[in-house]
């Protein structure tokens, strides 16, 4: 049975050891973490097989990641059976990428499974909102999320790594691959611009070149428990974003749909939620006079009837408008 160790704070600024390796006898992997003396998790008292998967997602599960050495060592273990080797890696910080990914509920992928030299689709996720499996492709500059299936269409073999990021580009929108579709983040106590700022700062070129996308938003307060890394913590102010293709959603009740270029402007703070109180008063717009589909009506400032009817520029003039599902 190998065994290695590695220090490195996790997610919540929390110091923990993690302790896996493979073992030969049953075939599997396990995993112990603990921080000066509690221990968080302990893979004992589970009797089932645990493969790479369980292994990468019990680590994400509790805000670590598994490093590249690391993992090429634990895949070549696997793939021969284990060792009886001891292993003290260096700490291990992580990237601003790494802290992100596992917010939004990425976990990693052993790369024993991907062609050699490929671009590593280092991370994946099974959607909670019936997206599908969608993958992280991963190269030196260069980040997209795809639906999972692709990497069975991708070039593989001899043509990688010739293509640049362009050409992967290309590629992709050859397949008509909405490259950001299903995308989604969530996270506890921060207001809708911070998750819009989260989910657009991924992958500005693929935004660049998807710009008929939309994305669906909800900003609204609720407390509810969570499992792994957020354990005990009160879940409130929670906001939510995910990003579509045009025509492929409708918002349900408590959500909104804006165009990305608004997204983008929201995030900046370039647009503001509509003031009850102002220099002006957002009903003196052409927009709420005209519009018809609540009870806004210029000079009058309480009767919206969705409480807020959108968001307003620096200047206090109307571009969003929920009520009537109008955007200028």
């Amino acid at each position: 049975m190998s065994k290695h160790l590695i220090n490195q704070t996790n997610v919540n600024g929390i110091e923990m050891v993690l302790e896996c390796g493979y073992d030969r006898p049953t075939g599997s992997f396990f995993a112990n973490i603990h921080s000066e003396g509690d221990i968080y998790y302990t893979s004992l008292v589970e009797l089932r097989s645990k493969d790479s998967g369980w292994l990468l997602t019990v680590t994400a599960e509790h805000g670590l990641v598994v490093p590249r050495k690391m993992m090429d060592r634990l895949a070549i273990e696997a793939m021969f059976d284990g060792s009886n080797d001891f292993i003290e890696h260096e700490p291990y910080t992580q990237t601003e990428s790494d802290r992100r990914l596992l917010q939004l509920g990425f976990r990693q992928q052993m790369p024993s499974v991907l062609p050699t030299d490929n671009p590593v689709w280092a991370w994946f996720t099974d959607s909670e909102e019936d997206l599908g499996t969608y993958a992280l492709l991963q190269s030196k500059d260069y980040q997209a999320y795809v639906p999972s299936l692709l990497c069975d269409v991708l070039p593989q073999e001899g043509e990688w790594p010739v293509l640049d990021e362009q050409d992967v580009l290309k590629r992709l929108d050859t397949m008509h691959a909405r490259l950001l579709k299903g995308a989604f983040q969530k996270h506890p106590g921060e207001g809708i611009g911070a998750v819009l700022n989260r989910i657009l700062g991924f992958v500005p070129p693929i935004l660049q070149l998807e710009s008929k996308l939309f994305v669906v938003f909800s900003d609204h307060e609720f407390v509810q428990d969570k499992t792994g890394f957020w354990a005990g913590d009160c879940w409130a102010g929670f906001s939510a974003a995910k990003v579509f293709g045009p025509c492929e959603v409708t918002a349900e009740e408590g959500e909104n749909c804006i165009p990305i270029h608004e997204a983008y402007a929201l995030a900046s703070g370039a647009l503001l939620k509509v003031q009850s109180f102002g220099v002006k008063s957002i009903a003196d717009d052409d927009l709420c006079a005209s519009c018809g589909h609540c009870n806004y009506r210029p000079g009058d400032m309480s009767s919206c009837s969705k409480d807020w009817p959108g968001y307003q520029d620096s200047d206090g003039y109307l571009k969003v408008c929920f009520a009537s599902d109008i955007a200028i």
